[in-house]
C-alpha cells in the first residue's frame, strides 16, 4: 500500500509540475500588454493594483494549472495501475494521450480561444485542418470509451477481489442503475411543472433590429425569434437611451434616462453603486416576487451597480486581478483548451469574463434549470437573462462559426479575435477591406444564429413544462451595433453617424391573455418603457416616478400606440480620433487615459476630474416618428444636425423638445454656450 501511494504521489506531482511548466513557457512566449489600464493610471493606483490585485489573479491561474496537472497525473497513474503497467513511461504516455484528447475537444469546440496562439506558433494550417476534418463528436466518443473502459476495469478488479456476494451484486447493477437514473432525470426535465406565474426578460447583446428575418433581413438567421414574433407582438423600432451595456441595462431596469439614474458611462464609481430611483428588481422583491439574474460575460455590468436581484449567477466584476487571470488563460492555450474540453472552465470566474468563451447553449441550459427550479417553488418570479454571443468578437462555438461556410485563408475565420480594452479604441480608426467587412458580418450572423437556437431551447422548455400560459416573455437587445454602415466600423454608442442601428433594437413580447398572434407596431418606443409595462402587467402601480411609459394596455392593439418623442445620448468615446474635426465636437483624450483604479476592488473608474467634460461633450438625439434631430456641442456653442433634412417649423419644434429634455438633468444646467454644466 505504501508503494502504491508513493507511486501515485510521484505521478500526480510530476504531471502537475510538467503541466505548469509547459503553460508558463507559452505565457512567456505569448507575453503582451494585457493590463493597459495599469499603464495609464497614477503610480499610486499601479502600486495598489500590483500589491493587492495582481498576485491573487496570478495565484488563481497557477492553482488551476497545478490542479489540471494533478488530475492528469492521477488518471494516468490510476489507468496504469488498473491495467498492471505501472512504469514512468506508461504513465507519461497515458497522460499525454488523455491530455491530447481532452485538449483537442476543447480546441474543436471553442477554436477562437486558441486560434491566436496556434498561429503565433506557426500551427495555423494544422489548426484549420483539424477544425475541418475532425468532428468534435468523434473525440467525445473516444473520451467516453476511455472513461468507460477505466470504470469497467475498476469494477472488474473490485468484483474479482471482493468476497461478499452483496458487494458483487451491487457492482453488477451499478451501470444499469446509472442508466436508469440518467433516463429518469431526463424524463423529469420534460414533465409539466406547477403552474407558477413568471416573467422572463431575455436581453441579447448588440442585437440589430435589421438582422432578424421577420423584420426583412434576407438571411434566415433567426427562425426561433421569427416564430416567437408570430406568436406575439413585434416592435422593431425600440430605441435605447445609450448604446452601451452598462447604461442600457441600468435604464432598462429602472425605466429612467441616464441623467435620472446617474450612470452615464461604462466606468461608474462605487459611490454610485446603490441607485436612488425606482428599480424593477427592488420593487418586485418587495411584492414577494423572486428575482433572479443569469447569463454570460456581459452580466459583469450588473456588478458595478447593485441591481438588487434576490439571486444572481453572473460574471465577476471587471477588475485588474480578473483581467490578469483571464489574460494568463488566453496565453496558456494548453491549460485553457483542457479546461474547456473537460467542462471545468464553466466553474472558473476568469472564463465567465472571456468574450471568446460565450456559448449560448450553456446559458440556455442554466436558464432551463432555473425556470424549473423557480416554478417548483410555486412563487411568482422574475428572471433576467443576458446572452452575449452577438457582442464583438462574435466568437460562436462549433458548429455555428461555420454556418456561412468560411474557407481557409479568409480573414477572421473563427472570430474577430481577442478583444482587449485598447483594441476597442483602435476599431474606430482601422480601415477594413470589403472581404474583411463581409466576413465580420458573417460572423455576427453566425453568432446570432447560435443565440437564436438558445432562445429556441428556452421557449421549447417553457412549452414542454406546461408554463406557456403562465409565462410573460420579452426578448430585446440591450443596444445594436455598427457593422460598417455609412462611415462607421463596429463600435456602438460613440456617435449617431451612419444611422441609428446602434440605438434601434427589436422587442418581441408574448404575454398570455394580452398579446395576439402576428401583431406588429412600428411606432418608435424606448427600452425604458419595458419596466413600467411589466409592472402594469403585474398590477403594481406604487413604484414612484419613471421616465418610461407603459404600453401594457396596448399589447393586444398596438395600432393604438401614439407617437411620442424618444431621446438618446452618446457614451464615453473610446478613441479621441473621432469622425469629427477639432472644431466640430468637444474633444477629450482616449477613454483609457481617463481611468483610475479603485484601491479597494481594483475596478477601473472614470477619474472624477473628467466626469463633467464627458457629460458636456455628449451628443443627444430626439426621435419622433420617422424624424430625428441631433444636438452636437462644439467648442463655441452647439449645432443641430439634421440628417433627414426636416423642414423649418418641424425642426424648430424638435429642437425645442430636445433642449427641454436635456435641461431636465437634475444636476446640470445650460451655460451661455448652451453646454450642459454642473449647477
Amino acid at each position: 500500500m505504501g508503494k502504491t501511494i508513493k507511486r501515485a504521489a510521484i505521478a500526480v506531482l510530476a504531471a502537475a509540475l510538467l503541466f505548469w511548466l509547459a503553460n508558463c513557457v507559452t505565457v512567456l512566449l505569448l507575453h503582451g500588454g494585457a493590463l493597459d489600464v495599469l499603464e495609464q493610471g497614477s503610480s499610486t493606483s499601479r502600486k495598489a493594483a500590483t500589491t493587492h490585485f495582481l498576485w491573487p489573479g496570478f495565484l488563481s491561474w497557477l492553482k488551476s494549472c497545478f490542479l489540471v496537472g494533478a488530475i492528469i497525473g492521477f488518471l494516468s497513474w490510476l489507468t496504469a495501475e488498473l491495467f498492471d503497467c505501472v512504469t514512468s513511461k506508461s504513465c507519461f504516455v497515458i497522460g499525454a494521450v488523455f491530455t491530447f484528447m481532452v485538449t483537442l475537444r476543447g480546441v474543436l469546440t471553442y477554436p477562437a480561444i486558441v486560434e491566436a496562439p496556434a498561429r503565433k506558433f506557426c500551427l495555423g494550417t494544422m489548426f484549420d485542418l483539424a477544425l475541418d476534418y475532425i468532428p468534435p463528436a468523434a473525440v467525445e466518443l473516444l473520451l467516453l470509451l476511455f472513461l468507460f473502459g477505466l470504470s469497467f476495469r475498476l469494477l472488474f478488479l473490485l468484483f474479482k477481489r471482493s468476497n461478499s456476494k452483496a458487494h458483487k451484486v451491487a457492482m453488477v447493477l451499478v451501470f444499469p442503475i446509472l442508466l436508469c437514473t440518467f433516463a429518469f432525470t431526463h424524463w423529469i426535465g420534460n414533465t409539466e411543472l406547477p403552474k407558477t406565474k413568471g416573467t422572463i426578460v431575455i436581453v441579447v447583446e448588440s442585437l440589430r433590429s435589421d438582422h432578424l428575418h421577420c423584420t426583412g433581413y434576407d438571411r434566415k438567421v433567426t427562425p426561433n425569434l421569427d416564430d416567437l414574433a408570430k406568436q406575439g407582438l413585434l416592435m422593431p423600432n425600440v430605441f435605447v437611451p445609450l448604446a452601451r451595456t452598462q447604461v442600457a441595462v441600468t435604464s432598462l431596469l429602472t425605466g429612467c434616462y441616464p441623467h435620472r439614474h446617474g450612470i452615464r458611462h461604462l466606468f461608474p464609481h462605487r459611490a454610485n453603486k446603490r441607485l436612488r430611483c425606482p428599480l424593477l428588481p427592488r420593487i418586485l422583491r418587495k411584492k414577494g416576487i423572486v428575482t433572479s439574474a443569469l447569463g454570460d460575460f456581459s452580466t459583469a455590468c450588473l456588478r458595478p451597480v447593485d441591481m438588487e436581484f434576490t439571486e444572481e449567477d453572473i460574471a465577476p466584476a471587471v477588475t485588474v486581478g480578473a483581467v490578469l487571470e483571464r489574460e494568463l488563460y488566453l496565453r496558456s492555450p494548453i491549460c485553457s483548451a483542457f479546461l474547456l474540453g473537460s467542462g471545468l472552465a464553466t466553474k472558473l470566474p476568469a472564463f465567465r469574463l472571456m468574450p471568446l468563451f460565450s456559448d449560448p447553449r450553456l446559458v440556455a441550459q442554466k436558464v432551463k434549470c432555473k425556470i424549473s427550479e423557480l416554478a417548483r417553488r410555486e412563487k411568482p418570479y422574475f428572471l433576467f437573462v443576458i446572452l452575449s454571443g452577438t457582442h464583438v468578437p462574435f466568437a460562436a462555438p462549433t458548429p455555428y462559426w461555420r454556418h456561412f461556410s468560411p474557407k481557409r485563408g479568409r480573414p477572421f475565420r473563427y472570430a474577430f479575435g481577442p478583444i482587449r480594452f485598447p483594441d476597442v479604441a483602435k476599431m474606430a480608426e482601422k480601415a477594413y477591406s470589403p472581404p474583411e467587412q463581409k466576413r465580420l458580418i458573417d460572423l455576427y450572423d453566425s453568432a446570432l444564429f447560435a443565440v437564436d437556437e438558445a432562445i429556441g431551447e428556452i421557449t421549447s422548455h417553457i412549452n414542454k413544462s406546461g408554463l406557456e400560459n403562465e409565462t410573460s416573455l420579452f426578448v430585446l437587445g440591450d443596444h445594436g451595433t455598427d457593422l460598417f454602415d455609412g462611415d462607421t466600423t463596429m463600435l456602438h454608442g460613440d456617435w449617431f453617424r451612419g444611422g441609428v442601428q446602434s440605438y434601434r433594437v427589436p422587442l418581441i413580447a408574448k404575454v398570455p391573455g394580452r398579446t395576439r398572434a402576428n401583431t406588429r407596431s412600428v411606432v418608435p418606443r424606448s427600452s425604458i418603457d419595458l419596466a413600467p409595462t411589466i409592472l402594469s402587467i403585474l398590477r403594481i402601480d406604487d413604484y414612484g416616478q419613471m421616465d418610461g411609459k407603459s404600453f401594457a394596455d396596448k399589447l393586444g392593439s398596438p395600432q393604438e400606440l401614439t407617437h411620442r418623442p424618444i431621446f438618446a445620448e452618446t457614451g464615453i468615446w473610446m478613441s479621441s480620433k473621432s469622425l469629427f474635426t477639432e472644431n466640430e465636437v468637444c474633444h477629450y483624450p482616449d477613454a483609457l487615459s481617463l481611468l483610475l483604479l479603485d484601491p479597494e476592488s481594483g475596478a477601473p473608474f472614470l477619474a472624477p476630474a473628467w466626469e463633467d467634460q464627458i457629460v458636456r461633450s455628449k451628443l443627444r438625439m430626439i426621435v419622433s416618428g420617422t424624424k430625428r434631430l441631433i444636438y452636437r456641442p462644439t467648442p463655441t456653442g452647439y449645432v443641430m444636425d439634421n440628417p433627414l433634412n426636416i423642414p423649418g417649423d418641424e425642426k424648430e419644434k424638435l429642437k425645442n423638445q430636445l433642449l427641454q429634455w436635456i435641461s431636465t438633468d437634475p444636476a446640470r444646467a445650460f451655460d451661455d454656450k448652451n453646454h450642459l454644466v454642473r449647477k
